[in-house]
């Protein structure tokens, strides 16, 4: 269930909407914006328990907010939604604002968003393939910042060693991220053996 939760004004011109659902993991949140340049655009997605980082780069004041929202976020809402249901969503990368995102992490969560739902990828093979071998721990700093978790899918990105390392929900809840999405672990919590193609 969606319920209608608040705007915020950040620079002149420019309205922040957010608005929450509820999921097994607890409550998520959809924040886009709105200004007289762009029509709306999502700037944020914010999992259960997560600070909203990507709001640091539109920050404001909340107040209350009803109403609702364009119909893409509808949309958005709705993939995620059947995300959370088990089903197998593809989400569309135009319906979230990524050129907010720097040159570097842009590149990084583009390939990112290229895993495909079931797989994993380790950290220094998407430094690899975004042309940065030997930059795992940069990756990795990029991927703590995505404003976009489930559609830009950096809970498929894990150690070589199988462990999956950081999250920002923790790594509880990437373990769960990847249990819906099919990934199996062993008694350690750890995923398979990464192929070479796949992983590093």
């Amino acid at each position: 269930m969606m319920k209608k939760l608040l705007h915020t004004k950040s620079a002149p011109g420019r309205t922040l909407f957010r608005r929450r659902m509820a999921t097994f993991m607890g409550p998520l949140e959809v924040v886009w914006a709105e200004n007289e340049q762009v029509a709306w655009s999502v700037v944020a997605i914010t999992l259960p328990g997560v600070s909203p980082v990507a709001m640091s780069a539109a920050p404001g004041k909340p107040c209350d907010f009803t109403g609702d929202p364009p119909g893409p976020v509808q949309k958005l809402e709705e993939d995620l939604r059947r995300y959370f249901e088990g089903e197998r969503v593809d989400f569309a990368l135009d319906r979230v604002d990524v050129s907010r995102c720097r040159s570097f992490q842009r590149k990084v969560l583009l390939e990112t968003f290229r895993i495909p739902r079931g797989t994993t990828l380790a950290y220094g093979t998407l430094a690899e393939r975004v042309g940065v071998p030997g930059a795992a721990r940069a990756v990795g700093t990029a991927l703590a910042r995505n404003p976009f978790p489930l559609v830009i899918p950096c809970h498929r990105v894990i150690r070589s060693s199988g462990d999956v390392g950081r999250f920002g929900g923790g790594s509880d809840m990437k373990r769960a991220l990847l249990r819906l999405e099919g990934v199996s672990f062993d008694a350690k919590g750890r995923v398979g053996p990464i192929p070479r193609s796949a992983g590093a």
